[in-house]
């Protein structure tokens, strides 16, 4: 019984770092990419679903496809709940750093909450998330072997 608490604690610890690590690098590369630096909530949620996929994987040996394909759409998906968080909430409309996604006040809607697919014109915030992507992998790979 002993052991397997051990064991427990152990996958929730790893987890639990690689949650912080992934989202501390996301956050880095969102801010970098020109992306407006999201309220204590938009970085809370993101780490809380981040520790809870994360500890559920910890202790599985999972190969590069597998890890790419998780940490690209985890990129994605911080992008979006560092957009969401960022807004100004109560109006439903997105000001500050992000309005020069689509020049003005960017809507909320479904395309632009699902991360401003047509708004990155010149590119830096995906290729900052891509540049988060790939440390994340690396890390990942070189903390699983």
């Amino acid at each position: 019984m002993v052991c397997m608490s051990s064991a427990r604690a152990s996958r929730v610890l790893r987890g639990s770092v690689a949650a912080a690590f992934s989202t501390f690098v996301a956050l880095l590369s969102h801010v970098s990419g020109g992306g407006a630096m999201p309220g204590t909530i938009g970085v809370a949620v993101p780490l809380v679903l981040s520790v809870l996929v994360c500890v559920a994987l910890a202790g599985r040996r999972l190969t590069l496809p597998r890890i790419t394909l998780s940490v690209a759409v985890s990129q994605f998906l911080f992008h979006t709940l560092f957009v969401l968080g960022a807004s100004s909430g109560v109006s439903g409309s997105a000001t500050g750093a992000h309005a020069s996604h689509g020049g003005g006040a960017v809507e909320l809607s479904v395309a632009t909450a699902a991360g401003h697919p047509a708004g990155h014109t010149n590119g830096s915030m995906w290729i900052a998330h891509v540049v988060a992507a790939g440390v994340t992998i690396a890390v990942l790979r070189h903390g699983d072997a």
